[in-house]
């Protein structure tokens, strides 16, 4: 079950106060990994398990997040998060699942996946544009970016999709703000929608925050300047977009947006415009023109924090789920060939109005590119520091790093895998000793942790235990099975990118999901279905009850010391 590694101090949790998570309760926070819609259907069906492994119909008796003090998602776990946050029919639908197993897999379908499939359009326009846009993506993310392209019509914004996402699968209100009345059993709870800013350097020619769909050459750029920056500064920053949901504070930001420790006073934003159009002065020929403006040293967001409570909700998820945000650095969206960047990812500014996000995306889409206002426009551009912010898997998946910045000394790891027989990538490269990639933005963000080592990590996963179907009974098609452990203790590094201070000792529960399962078009939605109805009874399964009882449901409702 994992044991205590190389501490330099008293294996305990750290005397440091919580800093953000609320005070006098166990310190506990649920980090769900964000892997597309497959993580949110995981999440559902595990939370749906648990719920009828207690014979619990009532998600409030059931007291499944008792412990649980704060919540960190990204991508299809801010979907599934916010849902369950907000809407008392997404609740009602999670107690029908634990109420009857047997009849999840319709349910599900008929309660969640058909109301949301009858909007979809098979023969939609921009089906070629996804297609494309998928092949430069991973497999799991490939496999999202072609569903969600059935209910992206032209000229549609990625906030506007997941509007409709909501007000299908959960009776949501487009318009519904963060700060906005939560179901009672969230109230007081801290919840961090993990994200990702985009800093390009200038080599990397920027990030497309506008551009002309009836002539390519008008466009908008940015890039980031300062000195030594490709050694400093990662080109994908982690961002955080957190209130306590319910409190008399939930307007405001609980945690700035983005850490200032790492951020270089010099460094500054330059927004470039390019304007090609017919010169009169060289006969109607067409010429182009580039302006740029630059940018006061860049800031975190203070404005913007003040007011995020009050930002819509659709917005705060859509850039924690923004998967295809990381194509508009331009030399990607130009070989693309995007009718128009703003669908792909939300624009954020520092602005004091609580619009925060539709202020910026509708001052891109303003620009003209015309020789009188792009100056003007780009001006304003840069007063605001507009940026893009995508999905946090961009940064980090698990949502560990970001509670454990937020003070959590228990972190209870939802992830979603592929296999059992080795640890999760994402998981492995917070702890120190794992090489990565060799990506430079991933060598400055990670590690976080200095003990234990990710060998001695991987060798405790190995350890766990697993949950899986008898040989006898219940048979799995597209889920392989639960993977159930605990690392005693982990010690952290100090990393300014997540704000996380050396010498905090943290426990680490980890329950790993697999499942294999490609959903690409709209008839595939209903075996999202069937996989719940698999993951809901292996959890239910009188079989899997000792370890449910002793290890699983602790983690969440009780001691797992």
């Amino acid at each position: 079950m994992g044991q205590c590694h190389g501490c330099q101090q008293s294996c305990c949790p750290d005397s440091e106060e919580l800093r953000i998570i609320p005070s006098g309760r166990t310190g506990s926070a649920l980090a769900l990994q964000g892997m597309g819609l497959r993580s949110l259907v995981h999440c559902t069906g595990l939370m749906a398990g648990l719920m009828a492994s207690q014979g619990e119909g009532s998600l409030a008796t059931s007291r499944l997040f008792n412990r649980v003090d704060g919540f960190s998602t990204s991508g299809g776990t801010s979907l599934f998060f916010a849902s369950l946050a907000y809407s008392e029919r997404f609740v009602k639908l999670l107690e029908d699942l634990a109420s009857k197993p047997e009849e999840s897999a319709a349910t599900f379908k008929n309660s969640w996946i058909k109301p949301w499939a009858s909007r979809g359009h098979k023969a939609n326009p921009l089906a070629k544009v996804f297609s494309r846009i998928a092949r430069f993506a991973s497999s799991a993310s490939a496999e999202d970016i072609l569903l969600w392209s059935f209910f992206w019509k032209e000229g549609q914004t990625w906030q506007r999709c997941v509007e409709g996402f909501f007000e299908a699968t959960a009776g949501m209100p487009a318009h519904l703000p963060l700060c906005g009345e939560p179901c009672e059993w969230a109230r007081e709870r801290l919840w961090i929608a993990n994200a990702t800013l985009l800093a390009p350097r200038y080599k990397e020619k920027g990030v497309l925050l506008w551009r002309n769909p009836q002539n390519d050459g008008n466009k908008v750029t940015y890039y980031i300047e300062g000195t030594d920056l490709d050694r400093q500064v990662p080109s994908h920053i982690p961002a955080r977009l957190a209130v306590v949901l319910g409190s008399e504070t939930s307007h405001t930001a609980a945690v700035p947006l983005i850490s200032g420790r790492g951020l270089q006073d010099e460094a500054t934003m330059v927004f470039v415009g390019v304007r090609q159009g017919p010169s009169p002065l060289r006969g109607g020929k067409s010429t182009s023109q580039r302006v740029t403006h630059r940018s006061d040293p860049i800031r975190g967001f203070p404005k913007t924090e003040e007011h995020l409570g009050r930002c819509p909700l659709s917005g705060i998820v859509a850039a924690s789920a923004a998967s295809c945000g990381g194509l508009l650095l331009e030399p990607l969206s130009a070989e693309l060939k995007l009718p128009s960047a703003l669908q792909l990812g939300p624009i954020i500014g520092d602005s004091a109005k609580p619009e925060a996000f539709t202020l910026a995306s509708k001052m891109a889409a303003q620009v003209q590119g015309t020789e009188d206002t792009l100056p003007r426009d780009l001006e304003h551009l840069a007063n605001i520091q507009a940026r893009c912010l995508v999905d946090g898997s961009f940064t980090d998946s698990t949502g560990i790093c970001n509670a454990v910045s937020a003070g959590a000394r228990e972190v209870t790891a939802i992830l979603c895998s592929d296999q059992l027989t080795s640890c999760p990538t994402a998981l492995l490269r917070l702890f120190s000793g794992n090489t990565g990639n060799g990506d430079l933005s991933e060598k400055l963000l990670f590690p976080i942790f200095a003990y234990p080592s990710s060998d001695q990590v991987e060798a405790d996963f190995q350890d766990f235990e697993t949950i899986q179907a008898p040989p006898e009974g219940l048979k799995l098609k597209y889920l392989d099975g639960v993977k159930v452990g605990s690392i005693y203790l982990a010690r952290t590094l100090d990393n300014v990118w997540f704000d996380i201070r050396q010498d905090r000792i943290v426990k680490l529960n980890v329950v790993c999901i697999s499942s294999k399962l490609s959903v690409r078009n709209l008839e595939d939605m209903e075996l999202f279905g069937d996989l719940l109805k698999e993951l809901v009874h292996l959890i239910a399964l009188p079989e899997s009850s000792e370890l449910v009882q002793s290890t699983l449901l602790p983690m969440m409702m009780g001691s797992t010391s």
